[in-house]
């Protein structure tokens, strides 16, 4: 095998950005490729836990998730958590070793902690032998991805890079390619092509609500306001309860959707999104230039998104649904504030990482 790309089904991130990578390959290199969620290698007890337990945490006890999040990046602690972890994931992830040793990967990049730390440790016992890349799929950095048998890091922003060598990484060691996504927010339609795709009116200040895997209950009282004053899309995902409780309302702003496939349509017939601050939502909304509003400020690798997006100047953040409709208002009158964030959001976006990143695997491959 060529190349393998491996991710973990912990939040959908991590599997686009694989997705993404995977996507873009030529298909002579793509046949002798594969793409794998390394959970899929785990006992079923574990692999429910590691990835429904993340989905739980966050949306449930999402300050005891700020907690596990801060506690195992914490120093000396930290350090001794994460040999019982990764002595925890040796036992757990025996099967990938196993596939990994059958295959032999010239390359193998991975977009979770999980997978490049098993990679790294088998790398560092010279158990393998494959070119081993990291893509870190945040804007942010937690001491799970800093393994020593990491080959090559790829990061979204020349902030993180600088970031990582102050942690101890060789700078060489380290690309500034950009987060991968998938094709279709780097061929963006028109605006007037998209709204027909997803029945808005093109000519309307557009507001676009989404919850992504986590229902946001508090979009429902946002969305329900919006409506009087601009048009409001809500993709409200699998939260069927704020899908049925705006069906109710019944107002021809209000444009409603469930799980959606085609996120790059809204995105380009809408002038500002509100969300949470996932690595690949951030990225993807990067790309298309669309403002972001935060509103929900999870500890954590969210909360240093939101940091580093409104101190650039991409986004901004409302602890109150009040001030979050508010400033929408102020913008949908005076677009002047919005113009500001697009020419900032046109300095960050990195609409050729799919490309370099796929050039800079070819030159791995033999």
């Amino acid at each position: 095998m060529k190349l393998l790309i491996v991710y973990a089904s912990a939040g959908a991130g991590h599997r686009r950005a694989a997705e993404a990578i995977y996507e873009s390959l030529d298909d002579s290199l793509k046949q002798e490729s594969s793409l794998v969620d390394i959970l899929d290698f785990t006992p079923s007890f574990f692999k429910f836990t590691y990835s429904k337990g993340y989905i739980f945490l966050i949306s449930r006890i999402s300050w005891l998730w700020s907690f596990f999040y801060w506690l195992t990046n914490l120093g000396i602690l930290s350090k001794l958590i994460n040999l019982l972890r990764r002595a925890s994931n040796s036992l757990m992830t025996k099967r990938f070793v196993c596939f990994l040793n059958k295959n032999n990967p010239q390359v193998v990049l991975s977009t979770h902690f999980l997978s490049s730390e098993v990679l790294s440790n088998l790398k560092k016992r010279k158990k393998i032998d494959s070119f081993h890349i990291s893509i870190i799929t945040d804007y942010t950095i937690h001491g799970f991805w800093l393994n020593d048998g990491v080959d090559k890091f790829i990061v979204g922003l020349q902030f993180l890079k600088d970031i990582l060598i102050k942690k101890g990484i060789e700078k060489d060691k380290i690309l500034d390619l950009g987060i991968p996504v998938d094709k279709s927010f780097l061929n963006l339609k028109s605006r007037q092509v998209a709204a027909e795709i997803t029945g808005v009116n093109p000519n309307k200040f557009t507001a676009l609500l989404v919850t992504g895997a986590i229902g946001l209950n508090c979009l429902g009282r946002i969305a329900s306001v919006l409506k009087d004053n601009m048009q409001t899309i809500v993709i409200c995902g699998k939260n069927k309860k704020l899908l049925h409780s705006l069906e109710k309302i019944g107002s021809n702003n209000l444009i409603l959707y469930p799980l959606v496939s085609n996120m790059a349509d809204f995105l380009a017939c809408s002038d500002v999104i509100i969300t949470k601050a996932g690595g690949l939502t951030v990225t993807e909304s990067l790309i298309a230039q669309i403002p972001m509003c935060f509103i929900s400020r999870i500890g954590g690798q969210e909360a240093a998104n939101i940091e580093v997006f409104t101190t650039l100047g991409c986004a901004f953040y409302e602890r109150r649904e009040s001030a979050v409709i508010q400033r929408l208002l102020e913008f949908s009158q005076d677009p002047k504030g919005l113009t500001v964030l697009k020419q900032n959001l046109a300095r960050y976006a990195r609409c050729d990482a799919n490309s370099r990143i796929i050039s800079f695997l070819k030159e791995h491959v033999r």
